[in-house]
Formats: C-alpha cells, sequence, structure tokens
C-alpha cells in the first residue's frame, strides 16, 4: 500500500513537471516578436489584441493540437510524427548498442581485471562528441569501402545502425560508470558473501541476486539514457541526412518557424513525462512482488 501511494505521489510531481514545463514554453512564446502562440492554436490567422490563453495553450498541447507550421504548410503534428520515426528507431538502436558495448566493457572490468582499459576508454569517450565520432565513421567507410552512407527510406534499419553506433559508443560511458558503481557497491553486502559461501557461481550471484536488487536503478538509467538519447541526436541526424526531429527542430530554428520549435519540444516534454510515468509503474510493480 505504502508503495502504491509512493508511486502515485511520484506520477502526480511527474505531470506537474510537465505541467510547468509547458507554462514555461509558453511564456517564452510569448515573449517572442509575432503571434507564435497563435500558431500553436489552429490555422494561423491575424489576431489584434486577443491573446492564447494559458489554459487553452496547455489543453492544445496536451491534446496535439499543435497548429500549422508557418513555412510547410502543413499540421505541425503531422509533421513531427512524420519524423519522429527514424528518431525513435535511432534512440532504440543506439541504446541497444550503448547497453552491450557497456556490458562488453564490464566483463574486462571484473572479471579480466582490465581496469586501465575500462578507465582509458571512459575517460576517451566523455572527451570525444558523437558527431566527431560520426564524421570519423563516414570519412573511414568512404576512405576504405568507397561507400557514402545516407538515410535510405527503404532500408531504415540498415542505414541507421553507424549513427546508432556513433551515438551508442559515447553514452556507453554514462552506463558503464554508473553499472560499475553498483555493482562495486552491491558486491560488498552481506547477501552476496552469503550466496558465495552456499556455493553459487558468478552467474547466479549476478543475475538472481545482484541483479535483481539493483533493477529499479537500471530501469532509471535506461529510461535516462533513452531520453537523452532522444532529444540529443540532431547532429547525428544533420551528419547522416536523417529526417527525424532533431534535424527539424534545427531546420526550424534556422526558418524561425516557431510553431515547430515548439511543437517539438511539448512532444518532447509529453514523451519524457510518459516515460518517467512507465519507469514508475514498472519500479512500483517490482517493489510489490
Amino acid at each position: 500500500m505504502l508503495n502504491l501511494v509512493a508511486m502515485l505521489r511520484r506520477i502526480v510531481s511527474i505531470i506537474l513537471t510537465a505541467l510547468l514545463s509547458l507554462c514555461f514554453v509558453y511564456f517564452a512564446l510569448s515573449i517572442l516578436p509575432g503571434d507564435s502562440i497563435t500558431y500553436l492554436s489552429g490555422d494561423y490567422v491575424e489576431v489584434q489584441g486577443n491573446e492564447v490563453s494559458l489554459i487553452s495553450f496547455i489543453i492544445n498541447a496536451l491534446t496535439l493540437n499543435l497548429g500549422s507550421s508557418a513555412f510547410l504548410s502543413i499540421p505541425v503534428k503531422e509533421l513531427i510524427f512524420q519524423r519522429m520515426v527514424p528518431t525513435l528507431i535511432l534512440t532504440i538502436l543506439s541504446l541497444i548498442f550503448a547497453i552491450l558495448i557497456s556490458l562488453a566493457m564490464l566483463y574486462f572490468d571484473q572479471k579480466k581485471g582490465k581496469r586501465n582499459l575500462f578507465e582509458g576508454y571512459t575517460a576517451l569517450v566523455y572527451a570525444i562528441p558523437s558527431f566527431l565520432i560520426s564524421i570519423l565513421f563516414l570519412y573511414v567507410i568512404a576512405k576504405c569501402f568507397g561507400i557514402f552512407i545516407t538515410y535510405d527510406e527503404k532500408h531504415k534499419i540498415l542505414s541507421l545502425i553507424m549513427p546508432a553506433l556513433s551515438l551508442g559508443i559515447v553514452h556507453s560511458a554514462f552506463l558503464m560508470k554508473n553499472l560499475r558503481d553498483l555493482l562495486e557497491s552491491e558486491k560488498k553486502r552481506q547477501y552476496v558473501t552469503l550466496a558465495y559461501s552456499k556455493g553459487s557461481s558468478d552467474i547466479r550471484v549476478f543475475f538472481y541476486h545482484i541483479f535483481i536488487n539493483i533493477l529499479h536503478i537500471v530501469i532509471v538509467l535506461i529510461n535516462q539514457s533513452f531520453i537523452s538519447l532522444f532529444s540529443s541526436s540532431a547532429a547525428v541526424e544533420l551528419i547522416f541526412s536523417i529526417p527525424g526531429l532533431g534535424s527539424l527542430i534545427v531546420q526550424a530554428i534556422g526558418r524561425r518557424d516557431s510553431a515547430t520549435i515548439a511543437g517539438v519540444i511539448i512532444i518532447v516534454i509529453l514523451l519524457t513525462a510518459l516515460f518517467s510515468i512507465i519507469e514508475d509503474i514498472i519500479d512500483g510493480l517490482r517493489r510489490e512482488r
């Protein structure tokens, strides 16, 4: 019962945070020149002395009534949904690569004692931005194989492997460092020593004892990683010519298309709140078990 109450409180706080973020977007748009908020209230018309209220703005945002793009003359919601699929695929592939790389490096650190390799890789990856790795991949593949990788609508997943690897390599350092700290702290606890004293193997201790106890933190890390990758893929999308949300918002900033900019920000806010709620529900179910 207490876990359910705590979960509900957390969900309410997430919803309130999302609403406050929408209020911030509203007031940011209200101080911009022109009628930026009116663009988000449906088809654009000239409005004299009549401002869209904050409540109407929030209702429109929650119902995804995001108006029309002033430059492309199509609904912002339709434009965002068209661009969301490549970004979601890129984010999921990047997260898979980041998890696989971090687990491989943790294996070398924990089983093979390659601590210097682990620390060197983490420091190197933290120092190199993802767009620089993307450019390096493009140059090496073009130089060695004569192939210039760009996004292909017919082979979405295949054409997104290289940009996903670029993002995954960079983000693996975040997962590696946090997972390593978790493992080091959990190994010192008494239940691990007791499990080893009963003759349990390393694999059994890790999956049946340590992993179950740190699962809620792993879920938080994966959720944070997904949100971070989803909202920070703009540079990689531009380099590989991926028609995703990141490249869309960069193009909208260049055109000063405030409706599209605000629409993308609102979608990111709502998705972040949704992922956080799902994370809390999963963690609440785990605690009940």
